[in-house]
């Protein structure tokens, strides 16, 4: 199977899109950030939606708000000849009891429909959990009060993921990609309680810190359903 070397990154002026491009620009891909922004990610260029027929493969970065425009994107990617698709997933795997839950509902839709298209390469979704510059919302610190709030139980083990890390671990299936066709691959850096931040906080600063809890709730969705259901 012949390397990839072309690349759409779609929403590639976001926080995850622009760490993915920048690292598959420094994997040698002939990268091409796509945004209605007109800026420069990477060093490159962006550049609007139009053709995709040169493509070997488009990356879909977009958040939440972005998913039904994956629709158009990914008709647009079948019809042209792309041959492979990487939805924008980048969180739970839905085998889990909290990727099970209904409001993953639009996510599995979208998942099935992504199937159904019948990309030649099929799809590859990546698992990560929470990203690096979600941490702050997760622990805060008053360094006045020598205080810490953890969100949830504080006790649940999460995994942490570099963004950057996500473009580097895209490269290396675009280098076999018939070997992950159709398939789910969790990355994760570290895995660890908030417990355990709230602890590395307190050896880093060689002080102890006063730890408090607050329950989680909807409003940070993935969080609140990896600590109700796991």
């Amino acid at each position: 199977m012949t390397r990839y070397r072309k690349v759409a990154v779609f929403g590639a002026t976001g926080r995850v899109g622009r760490e993915v491009t920048r690292a598959l620009a420094e994997e040698g891909f002939d990268v091409v950030p796509i945004s209605r922004q007109v800026t420069v990610v990477a060093g490159i260029k962006t550049q609007k939606l139009a053709s995709l027929e040169t493509f070997d493969v488009v990356v879909s970065t977009v958040g939440l708000h972005g998913k039904a425009a994956q629709l158009d994107l990914i008709q647009q990617a079948k019809d042209q000849g792309v041959k492979q698709f990487i939805a924008s997933e980048y969180g739970v795997h839905p085998d889990t009891d909290a990727g099970k839950s209904d409001f993953f509902t639009a996510t599995r839709e979208l998942r099935q429909i992504l199937h159904d298209a019948g990309f030649p390469d099929g799809w590859t979704a990546i698992a990560s959990g929470f990203f690096d510059n979600i941490l702050p919302l997760l622990v805060g610190a008053d360094v006045n009060a020598l205080s810490i709030t953890v969100r949830g139980s504080g006790q649940v083990r999460h995994s942490f993921t570099l963004r950057y890390d996500i473009g580097r671990v895209l490269a290396a299936t675009f280098d076999r990609p018939l070997e992950y066709k159709d398939t789910w691959i969790t990355v994760a850096n570290a895995w660890y309680t908030l417990e355990d931040v709230a602890h590395k906080v307190e050896q880093f600063t060689g002080r102890d810190w006063q730890v408090r809890k607050t329950p989680t709730d909807m409003k940070m969705p993935i969080l609140h359903l990896t600590e109700e259901n796991g």
